[in-house]
């Protein structure tokens, strides 16, 4: 019995592992973040390595696909194009270490 809750138990950790592929550790701007200054940079980091195949950067009527390195890492960083205030979505696609495709997206607002 205690052998087989042990297996149990060690499947249910493994099977956690595993559907975690590379958690979104932050972003910066950080999402739903009011910033006083237009960014210099954006940062997207993961706690594992991903490779980021598009980002893309919406808002006040443009759209902008910032250059994406073809290496896998966990911190990306792209120079900010030039924006003016309002509201801007980030939004990105990648491959983490696992295969599994991922997604996701944050915005923030420049007064």
């Amino acid at each position: 019995m205690r052998k087989w809750m042990a297996g149990a138990a060690a499947a249910l950790m493994t099977g956690a592992a595993a559907l975690a592929h590379s958690p979104l550790e932050r972003t910066d701007p950080a999402d739903g973040a009011v910033l006083e200054a237009a960014p210099e940079v954006i940062l997207i980091e993961f706690a594992d390595p991903i490779r980021l195949v598009g980002v893309s950067l919406t808002g006040e009527g443009r759209q902008a696909d910032l250059a994406v390195p073809g290496a896998s890492a966990a911190r990306h960083e792209f120079a900010a194009p030039d924006l003016a205030s309002g509201l801007y979505r980030v939004e990105w696609r990648g491959m983490a270490g696992d295969g599994h495709v991922m997604t996701g997206a944050f915005s923030f607002d420049i007064e």
